[in-house]
């Protein structure tokens, strides 16, 4: 996923759950995150996509602001490379960055929303959307001796 290829990312991210779950890996949980994970980031490409289709100034605009966030972040590569901050300096300013893009990208799309009077909006929040996948569909509970998922039931050996 820090490759930005969350299909590849999902795809065997799904195989490893699985095999975990029929393991009883103490792993499924971290797991079951990452599937959730590369699922969001598809769900938000699909949804970016969709959006920009249906828009072209929006699509513009978008992607000024990620040709923005590029430029930053290669300056800030090549202020890791030549020794000016270090890795963890790096990682903490490329999170900032990173989500101020997300912070005008929200803000844009709020005010096309607002604009075209509701015709372009996402159609629900990612964030509350895989909260809510998250919560039922890939945490395991663990009821009676059982560990209960939504992908399938497995009796945990004790």
């Amino acid at each position: 996923m820090g490759l930005h290829r969350p299909q590849e990312a999902y795809d065997v991210a799904i195989d490893a759950y699985q095999a975990s779950l029929e393991a009883k890996s103490p792993q499924t949980e971290n797991l079951s995150k990452t599937v959730l994970r590369a699922k969001q980031q598809l769900w938000e490409a699909r949804e970016t996509a969709r959006l920009r289709e249906m828009n072209e100034t929006l699509k513009s605009v978008e992607v000024l602001i990620e040709a923005d966030l590029e430029r930053s972040l290669g300056e800030l590569r090549g202020r890791l490379e030549r020794g000016e901050i270090g890795q963890i300096g790096f990682v903490e300013d490329e999170k900032a960055l990173r989500a101020d893009k997300e912070k005008k990208v929200g803000d844009l799309r709020e005010a096309f929303r607002i604009a075209s009077k509701g015709e372009v909006a996402e159609r629900v929040s990612s964030s509350s959307f895989f909260f809510f996948l998250f919560t039922l569909v890939f945490r395991g509970y663990v009821l009676g001796g059982h560990l209960l998922t939504f992908l399938g039931c497995t009796r945990l050996v004790n």
